[in-house]
């Protein structure tokens, strides 16, 4: 539980007294975790009182939206174990914005342990389905024009860190359960744009983000291969008709690399060379 425990610390409870959090953390690779049902956590300082574990084989979907359905309140925050806070009022920030009519989710600004970007944001089609903003650029970096540092709408955040209002994720039928490990959040931003919302990256939420760190980074195993580009399928034939290109980038910049600079070729080159690497959706 050691792993779950700091993650609380950064809460403020004299703001957050109603806070109430299903931890979804379930066969993660180093044992049974627990999920808060309603009877469960009130104050933010009483840890675990009442906890259900759970064993689910692991489907990050499946569980976040089982996690959902018990949650209560407004508002509903997918945060992963492998995270620790930095900004002690990273909570409200992405809150304020959570209960914009106009905004249907919030993402938050993530580093790695050695204090480079792991998040600024997600940007369709860098890489093939979707990539970081500024991934690896150093925390004090701006970023281009600025929008390290600044609240902007993007295409779709990660779910490391994920902020939206119940009646939105449930609108958007919440997470895919077809995407068991990859690309369901992105999904999930994609359904809640098609509502009519904004979705939006706030870099006044920081945090640190030991990714797959619980879980372990993904082997080369010919079974884990073969999952994820089932899954990238999966979304190519759901979205790539809707979004064969992220609507907030411009085709001029780079779709190979992160961090927004000028596509070498002539417009859209690298994101042509992206497409025409896509594996078959049959």
């Amino acid at each position: 539980m050691d792993k779950i425990n700091h993650i609380f610390l950064g809460f403020h409870p004299y703001k957050l007294a109603s806070f109430h959090s299903p931890v979804k953390q379930v066969n993660s690779g180093d044992g049974h975790y627990a999920i808060l049902l309603r009877e469960g956590l009130r104050f933010v300082y009483i840890y675990f009182y009442h906890f259900k574990v759970i064993n689910f084989t692991f489907n990050y979907s499946k569980i976040n939206n089982f996690a959902a359905e018990q949650a209560q309140g407004q508002l509903l925050l997918f945060l992963n174990n492998d995270v620790s806070v930095i900004s002690p009022g990273w909570l409200e920030q992405m809150a304020m914005h959570s209960l914009r009519p106009d905004v249907g989710a919030v993402g938050a600004k993530l580093y790695y342990p050695d204090d480079t970007l792991q998040h600024g944001g997600v940007v369709l089609r860098i890489g093939g389905i979707a990539g970081h903003s500024h991934k690896f650029t150093s925390r004090d970096e701006v970023g281009s024009f600025a929008r390290m540092k600044i609240v902007h709408d993007v295409t779709a955040v990660t779910a490391a860190c994920l902020m939206t209002r119940r009646d939105v994720f449930f609108a958007a039928r919440g997470f895919d359960e077809q995407f068991t490990l990859a690309y369901n959040d992105v999904d999930l931003c994609l359904e809640i744009r098609k509502l009519g919302y904004r979705i939006v990256w706030t870099p006044f939420a920081e945090l640190y983000h030991y990714e797959s760190k619980t879980r372990g980074y993904e082997e080369e195993s010919q079974e884990k291969i073969a999952r994820f580009n089932s899954e990238r399928r999966k979304w190519l034939a759901k979205w790539v008709d809707t979004y064969p290109s992220d609507p907030l980038y411009n085709r001029n910049l780079t779709h190979i690399l992160e961090d927004y600079s000028i596509d070498p070729g002539k417009k859209g080159a690298s994101l042509a060379k992206v497409i025409s690497e896509e594996p078959s959706q049959a």
